[in-house]
Formats: C-alpha cells, sequence, structure tokens
C-alpha cells in the first residue's frame, strides 16, 4: 500500500499574506540569487499557524521579549542568550528529544514572530551579516547589529510592540524575508555540495521539478542542516542520496502542495 501523503492546506489569511508581500518577495529573492517560489514557500508554511492562533503566537512573542518587569529584555541579555545556546551547538538543532525542556530552558530557541522565525537562528544570520558586509549595508540590517531587543521586536512584528520599538507590518516582513533568504541560501549550498561530491545525487537533483527543489530548500529549513545531514546519513548507508519530501517533517508537501497558491500569488 502505498504511504499515506499528509499535508496541511493553508489558510486564506496566509495566502493573504504572501500576496501583500509578493512584491517584496520576489525583491528579496532576486537580491540573493534564490527562487522566490522557494521564499514564498517557507514564508507561508511558517505564517500558517501564526494566522490560525494568533493570539497566543503575539502572547507567546511578548513573553518571550519581556522580563519580569514588564519591560523588553536587553540587548546584553540576549547576547548572553545567544551565546549560551551557541556554546551548546542548539542553534536550528533544537528539535528531537527533549524538544521542549530546550526551549523552555533557552528563550533564544523560541521562534517569533509571523513566520516563526527562532531568535537564535536570526541572530546568527545577523552576525553572519555584518561579518560579511564589512563596508556595506545591501539589506540595511546593520542598524539592528548593537541592538537585539530592536532587532527581535522587528521579526516578533507590531502585535509585540510597544511606544518604545515602533514597529511596522512592512519592515517586520522585510526583515523576515532578508533572514529567511539568507537560510534558503544555505540550503542551496548544502545541496550543492552534495551534488560536487556525489555523482549520482548530481543526476537525481537535476531530474527534480523545480517545485520540488523548492520544497525541499523550504524543508531544510525546517529541519536545520543537522538534522538535514543525519538524513543525508541515513539515506547514503542505502548507497545514494535521494532526499525526500515528508522526511522527518510534512512542512516539505505542504510547500509542495500549495505553491500553486504561492506561485500565482507572486508570479
Amino acid at each position: 500500500m502505498a504511504e499515506q501523503i499528509k499535508f496541511t492546506t493553508w489558510d486564506s489569511k496566509t495566502i493573504d499574506f504572501i500576496s501583500r508581500n509578493s512584491a517584496l518577495i520576489k525583491s528579496v529573492a532576486a537580491s540573493k540569487g534564490g527562487s522566490a517560489e522557494a521564499l514564498a514557500g517557507v514564508m507561508a508554511k511558517e505564517n500558517n499557524p501564526y494566522q490560525l492562533y494568533t493570539t497566543q503566537e503575539q502572547g507567546k512573542d511578548g513573553f518571550v521579549l519581556r522580563s519580569v518587569d514588564g519591560g523588553f529584555v536587553g540587548h546584553q541579555l540576549w547576547s548572553m542568550r545567544y551565546n549560551m545556546v551557541k556554546e551548546f551547538d542548539l542553534i536550528d538543532n533544537a528539535g528531537g528529544s527533549w524538544s521542549l525542556l530546550k526551549k523552555a530552558l533557552f528563550p533564544a530557541l523560541l521562534d517569533l514572530g509571523p513566520v516563526n522565525l527562532q531568535a537564535a537562528t536570526a541572530i546568527s544570520n545577523l552576525k553572519e551579516y555584518v561579518q560579511a558586509h564589512p563596508t556595506s549595508d545591501p539589506d540595511n540590517l546593520k542598524q539592528y547589529a548593537g541592538d537585539y531587543t530592536k532587532f527581535l521586536v522587528t521579526i516578533a512584528g507590531p502585535g509585540s510592540a510597544t511606544t518604545g520599538y515602533p514597529v511596522t507590518a512592512e519592515e517586520c516582513a522585510r526583515v523576515n524575508a532578508v533572514i529567511l533568504s539568507m537560510q534558503i541560501q544555505k540550503a542551496l549550498t548544502w545541496f550543492e555540495n552534495k551534488k560536487q561530491n556525489d555523482p549520482q545525487f548530481a543526476a537525481y537533483w537535476i531530474g527534480l521539478p523545480q517545485a520540488t527543489k523548492d520544497a525541499l530548500y523550504g524543508q531544510w529549513c525546517i529541519l536545520g542542516p543537522q538534522t538535514m545531514e543525519k538524513n543525508y546519513i541515513e539515506n547514503i548507508k542505502d548507497g545514494t542520496f535521494e532526499p525526500r519530501l515528508g522526511e522527518k517533517t510534512n512542512g516539505g508537501w505542504d510547500i509542495f502542495y500549495n505553491s500553486t497558491f504561492a506561485g500565482a500569488r507572486i508570479l
């Protein structure tokens, strides 16, 4: 019997979110040399639960961003939180066993905002961006380098902001899109490296439709590099690496089967 494929149809509010930000998605993807469909797909995949449970998601964001006195957690404390999860090698690697406990102990592992971007992942990409552009600022992100509070409040969006950190929906979407596009570039590089070292996989990859590749890039972003590497090791034991949608997450299938809606909104 064929394995039943499970996927979630995106809510109409998710489709509207992609539609409102279609020009932004195309612009960011083009600037990074990536696929607009891949970026739209992973943004929609992560936005869908946010649209379904907005009140709970914004409440969680507010809890993560605020200190016990009701103010915002400051830059220095966020730096400490980031350094802790980096030391324990938990960035993009908080899933699996004890996932909820890890996130309870390390707030930097919690997701924020309308595309559920992990705080530590966001900070890591910001640091890499600053290092990669010592004399330029093509994505206008350096304004956040010395203020992780402002950065994470912007990622969380207007629903979690106060007068101290006013945030527009447009800037929230822009920053989230830029950071996620950086993650997609890492996914693309990961697959390209596998192709260079494995002729059989290179031939397999060439034969895949672009929609499948876009969904696999999104699946890489959802799972993270360490889980993807484990998948690779498990696959290669059989002699070939043939990455499949649905490995350890239904996110890839969600992106693939909803790609018609996302694609139609941005093309």
